[in-house]
């Protein structure tokens, strides 16, 4: 493994990561993590990726979420935190000369679709893992609510998505029932581990998420994406009430993209949370790697 700061346009840099101890290397997968703690996360991963001739660069979008968090209300950071992405991309192209795939999960997705909608001409190949999007109203109030309180309150604690009502929730439960059973305990504390309901974030940075979020809801912008693009959509296939979020919103994306005639594909896995890569998941594995493998042939 190898680190190498990338520098921004903004005169910062981005931490990233890279695996490429491979002989005959046939791909460039570059991750897009939530994660800061990027190489525990995926460490399995990287392995199995290295082993099938796969190189990884991997970078965390929470560093360029943190380098910028101090910046004043109104800004273009979310535009930045693309051109970061850009740069890590140009890094990879100029030292490999490979096909590039990118790959992202859950709040990461945010930013991978928005860069394949500016950026998709610098890549060979688009895989969102957990996607989930949020309508149009309830960004806006979000947008609003976080400048509000930046403007005019002195706190500083950190906010995430669904914090309140999902807490809320499990409280009102837990307290109605005695019987509460032990594997629903289980479950709701599983849920806690999911991106969009524990991270949490600077106000600064979550609007940058929600300003993101906007720009990817505009239906103009997806037109943006070149026809050509593979586009591969990992889902959560389960019972749980809560991941059919995910599953709503994939889709939805996917029925767009269908629409407009893109190249798409949605596959499905049991059980697909933030702990899918801490220990060996074949068939999402094997997913990944059938889809880089799959369309190299056409490049």
């Amino acid at each position: 493994m190898k680190q190498i700061d990338i520098q921004t346009i903004d005169d910062h840099q981005v931490k990233t990561y890279v695996f490429d101890k491979v002989k005959k290397p046939i791909a460039v997968l570059h991750i897009i993590s939530s994660n800061l703690n990027v190489i525990d996360f995926y460490k399995n991963f990287f392995q199995v990726l290295n082993n099938n001739q796969i190189i990884v660069v991997c970078n965390s979008i929470q560093n360029s979420l943190n380098i910028r968090n101090q910046a004043k209300i109104f800004n273009d950071n979310w535009k930045i935190n693309l051109e970061d992405l850009k740069e890590v991309n140009h890094f990879i192209k100029k030292q490999y000369k490979l096909p590039i795939f990118m790959f992202s999960y859950s709040i990461a997705c945010v930013f991978s679709k928005a860069y394949s909608i500016k950026y998709s001409e610098t890549i060979n190949g688009l895989i969102l893992s957990n996607y989930l999007e949020l309508n149009k109203k309830i960004i806006i109030k979000q947008i609003f609510k976080l400048i509000f309180i930046k403007l005019f309150f002195k706190n500083k604690n950190q906010y995430s998505f669904y914090q309140y009502s999902f807490i809320q929730k499990f409280l009102n439960k837990f307290n109605q029932n005695n019987n509460f059973l032990v594997n629903k305990l289980n479950r709701y504390l599983d849920i806690l581990e999911d991106d969009f309901i524990s991270k949490k974030f600077d106000i600064i940075s979550l609007l940058d998420v929600y300003k993101t979020m906007y720009f990817n809801l505009k239906r103009k912008n997806l037109n943006l994406i070149k026809k050509h693009l593979p586009i591969l959509i990992i889902v959560n296939d389960n019972n749980y009430q809560e991941e059919k979020k995910y599953l709503k919103s994939s889709y939805k994306l996917l029925k767009q993209l269908l629409k407009k005639d893109y190249y798409v594909s949605l596959n499905y896995i049991d059980d697909l949370k933030n702990k899918m890569f801490t220990n060996s998941n074949l068939i999402l594995e094997n997913q990944i790697i059938t889809f880089i493998n799959k369309h190299l042939i056409h490049i």
